[in-house]
């Protein structure tokens, strides 16, 4: 997964930062639907939209540490397989949690 988000941010403090991001996940999923010895498998790259919310707080100039909430709205699908409807929701919720250093 490839993804484009910009954010938006206030400093609460010097160095603590609330910030809203979103943009569009570059996804590629596989799925494979079976019923009663019939099957479809797919295999697609979609461009989805995703929304989030993270803080980040600034130990000193070169640590800091994140933590971020993201909601993938992926796709969903109705498929038939033998005469049996199926229903997909790719949708997903991500936290991530990150240390880092800058150089």
């Amino acid at each position: 997964n490839i993804s484009i988000m910009p954010r938006v941010g206030y400093l609460v403090t010097p160095n603590l930062e609330l910030y809203a991001t979103g943009g569009v996940l570059f996804t590629n999923y596989k799925y494979t639907l079976s019923a009663e010895g019939d099957s479809i498998s797919k295999s697609k790259t979609k461009v989805v939209p995703v929304v989030g919310a993270g803080i980040r707080y600034e130990f000193s100039n070169n640590i800091f540490t994140k933590l971020e909430y993201n909601y993938n709205f992926k796709a969903k699908y109705k498929k038939t397989v033998e005469g049996v409807k199926h229903k997909i929701n790719n949708s997903s919720h991500d936290i991530k949690l990150g240390i880092g250093y800058r150089f």
